[in-house]
């Protein structure tokens, strides 16, 4: 069921602030744009309104013990510095494995 129903939608906000720097979680966050200026969802993307952290659904099911230690298993709410470290953990070869591995047992 997991594999079908895949993380649960974002909900539309408001999404709390965090404490330390006053900012949070916007649903842009929610889509990368691609560089031929196309909008792709990620759809591995979760968040959690009681941790207020992101996680990465594909490395939580499937990525296994190389991903165990992983910032985005471990939930991460660093608003700041989000954007780059969705591209980076996006483009790493541990979540493309975990990624490709729950998209070959969906389908």
């Amino acid at each position: 069921m997991l594999t079908e129903n895949g993380p649960p939608k974002f909900p539309d906000g408001p999404f709390p602030r965090s404490q330390d720097s006053n900012r949070c979680f916007s649903k842009a966050y929610c889509y990368r744009r691609l560089t031929n200026g196309e909008l792709v969802e990620r759809d591995w993307l979760m968040f959690s309104h009681k941790a207020n952290k992101v996680y990465c659904f594909a490395c939580k099911i499937f990525g296994g013990e190389k991903n165990s230690n992983s910032r985005f298993v471990k939930g991460y709410g660093n608003w700041r510095c989000l954007s780059s470290r969705l591209k980076q953990h996006e483009t790493g070869p541990n979540h493309t494995d975990a990624y490709l591995a729950w998209k070959e047992l969906e389908t």
